[in-house]
């Protein structure tokens, strides 16, 4: 009579990362479509940004976001002062909104909203992501306005 193997001893069938049982295709895993989106610790993995207490730049959050508003802001009122000055706007893209100031002010004011909103969703889940969203979205926002303050200036 053959022995079997007590429920103790029987091994559970080995997993890929993404939950999906080795020897199955990982792709028709339904958890591995969104399974890089995950903020989850890695054994072995060093990073602080996977884990939001141990973020060294909480600052960032702090200042970033008032800095991406302001950005924005003041890129679109020099931006309307520069053209009442007489100048004209360089981004194509641009350019026909400039001619109706309110509609201009709303798509500034809507991209630095949809940075906002989507960074503090990401915050959790991917904060380094997050962080350098804002961190690029701040640094594009504030040279065009430092142009048009020269010009204006000059």
């Amino acid at each position: 009579m053959p022995i079997q193997p007590d429920q103790s001893e029987q091994k559970s069938p080995a997993k890929l990362s993404n939950g999906a049982p080795c020897g199955e295709n990982s792709r028709s895993h339904p958890r591995s479509l969104f399974s890089g989106l995950r903020s989850r610790k890695v054994p072995g993995d060093l990073s602080p940004f996977r884990d939001p207490s141990r973020d060294p730049l909480p600052v960032l959050f702090g200042i970033g976001w008032p800095l991406l508003v302001a950005g924005q802001l003041a890129d679109a009122l020099s931006t309307l002062a520069a053209l009442g000055a007489g100048g004209i706007e360089a981004n194509p893209l641009m350019q026909p909104l400039v001619q109706a100031p309110l509609l201009f002010l709303a798509v500034k004011a809507g991209f630095a909203l949809l940075v906002v909103g989507t960074s503090w969703w990401l915050r959790p889940r991917l904060p380094a992501h997050s962080r350098a969203m804002v961190l690029v979205c701040t640094v594009i926002s504030w040279p065009p306005t430092v142009s048009n303050l020269l010009l204006l200036l000059a």
